[in-house]
């Protein structure tokens, strides 16, 4: 809970013994075990010296177990490399995963999370232990939502390259490495990067800013009449498919090489700015709104949506359940800007994110406006 010269200790701490760590060395050719010629204590003091030199998203400072009683220390770093965390931000297609250790991590003061590679277990925040929502991309109401959008992109690919003969195989290995949800991801972690909050509405397809189903719902200060990323998601499939033609019958060869593919890399490079560019929008006061084929309506929305009826909120749990009802006077305008606009659209989805980084996610189910808190973003999983 300190800062070093008005910088803020940033740190990851691996349990794992010297043994492990040899092996982890010796087995993968991609991590480093660096062994200090005497062990360090394992202090407050000796972790604010190593955690200027060390980036916790390349390295891990190593705590073996040690007996009662004694004093633990610190024998060693294990290097791992950053493709894991460009791969949480949607910012690389490919990479390597940190070891699956128990670790800890720290970016600011008063904000520790405890992890199992690189999947969050918990956090603890300002003294209060917070339990992260994850893979709601991958299962649960939104992930049935968003899927809908994600079908849309693979048949209009096909349909363009009348592409009617691909094996099953190959179709489960295209859509591994869907760019649609990675897209969301980056722009999420993005949003949270900046340090500002902001709110962005994913409407239904169909929808322009001069819909006559937003009248009465939003007010777009810079409306936007037209963006590409929707086609782009189309031609990264079209590429894919056709690569994959190539390559058949060996299927991981060929996913294998789709991230050194010229034209996947741009086209990937391209819809990471696209993703960049929509997060900064959001530091304009109002909400961001897009389509579920990612073009852009404007931003500086004001919600005017009204929801008499709406008086309480119901918080997803871990598992995805809705729990007991939270008033929604218990948050602020932003949240309940949201909260209002999602109960009188079910199909729009909202994204919030705080000043500190966190993210929620808002959708009404039947009649029940569900919000999913401290949502931990994510291309894949371990």
């Amino acid at each position: 809970m300190l800062r070093e010269e008005l910088r803020p200790l940033e740190f990851r701490l691996a349990f794992v013994s010297t043994t492990r760590a040899v092996q982890l060395s010796e087995s993968t050719g991609r991590i480093r075990w660096i062994e200090f010629a005497e062990p360090r204590p394992f202090t407050p003091a000796e972790i604010r010296r190593l955690s200027s030199a060390l980036d916790p998203d390349v390295s891990m400072i190593c705590v073996p177990s040690s007996a009662p009683g004694s004093t633990a220390q610190i024998p060693g770093i294990l290097t791992c490399g950053s493709t894991h965390e460009q791969m949480s931000l949607g910012a690389a297609l490919s990479g390597f995963p940190l070891p699956d250790l128990f670790n800890v991590y720290a970016n600011e003061p008063g904000m520790i999370f405890a992890c199992r590679g690189n999947r969050p277990l918990l956090r603890l925040k300002n003294g209060q232990i917070v339990l992260p929502t994850i893979d709601i991309f991958r299962k649960g109401a939104i992930a049935e939502h968003l899927k809908i959008v994600e079908d849309e992109i693979h048949q209009i690919a096909r349909a363009e390259l009348k592409d009617e003969g691909n094996s099953e195989c190959a179709s489960d290995s295209i859509r591994t490495i869907t760019l649609y949800f990675a897209f969301l991801v980056r722009m999420l972690h993005r949003m949270g990067s900046l340090g500002h909050g902001g709110s962005m509405l994913l409407l239904p397809h169909g929808y322009s800013i001069d819909d006559s189903r937003l009248a009465d719902r939003v007010r777009i200060k810079y409306p936007r009449r037209k963006t590409e990323s929707w086609r782009s998601q189309i031609e990264w499939v079209k590429a894919i498919r056709t690569s994959l033609h190539q390559y058949e019958p060996n299927i991981r060869e060929a996913v294998s090489r789709f991230p050194r593919e010229e034209v996947v890399s741009d086209i990937h490079s391209q819809l990471i700015l696209m993703a960049d560019f929509f997060a900064g929008l959001t530091a304009v006061d109002g909400a961001v709104l897009l389509t579920s084929r990612l073009q852009l309506l404007g931003f500086g929305g004001e919600v005017i949506a009204s929801s008499p009826s709406l008086h309480s909120i119901k918080i997803a749990t871990t598992d995805n359940k809705p729990t007991t009802n939270h008033s929604i006077e218990s948050y602020g305008t932003r949240h309940r800007s949201v909260f209002r606009f999602c109960s009188s659209l079910e199909d729009a989805i909202g994204f919030v994110v705080s000043q500190d980084g966190g993210v929620k996610v808002v959708k009404r189910v039947g009649k029940e406006v569900v919000m999913w808190q401290d949502v931990v973003p994510s291309t894949h999983t371990q």
